[in-house]
C-alpha cells in the first residue's frame, strides 16, 4: 500500500476479501522514505483507525524498496508463516 495514499478503494477490497476468508494480512506501507517522521507517525494512526473493523490478524510495517527499509522484518515475518526456519 502507498503509504502516501492508504487505503484507496481497491486496498479496502482486499482487506474485506481477506477478511471474509480469514487469512492473515501484512500491509507494507511502500514508499516510507518519501514522508518526514511526522506525516509517518499521523499515517500511522490513520492506518491503526483503519484496521480495527478486520476479525482476523492484520499487521502493517514501513517499507521502502529504494532504502531496503523494511526488508529484513519482511523476511522474518515470511519464514514465520512459512515455517522455515533460519
Amino acid at each position: 500500500m502507498d503509504i502516501r495514499h492508504p487505503f484507496r478503494d481497491l486496498d479496502k477490497q482486499l482487506l474485506e476479501y481477506c477478511d471474509q476468508r480469514g487469512l492473515p494480512v501484512h500491509i507494507l506501507l511502500n514508499k516510507s522514505d518519501k514522508l518526514s517522521k511526522n506525516e509517518i507517525a499521523n499515517i500511522l494512526r490513520v492506518v491503526n483507525s483503519n484496521l480495527v473493523d478486520y476479525h482476523n490478524p492484520v499487521t502493517f510495517q514501513l517499507f521502502s524498496a529504494l532504502r531496503g527499509v523494511g526488508v529484513k522484518e519482511l523476511h522474518t515475518l515470511l519464514d514465520k508463516w512459512y515455517g522455515f526456519h533460519v
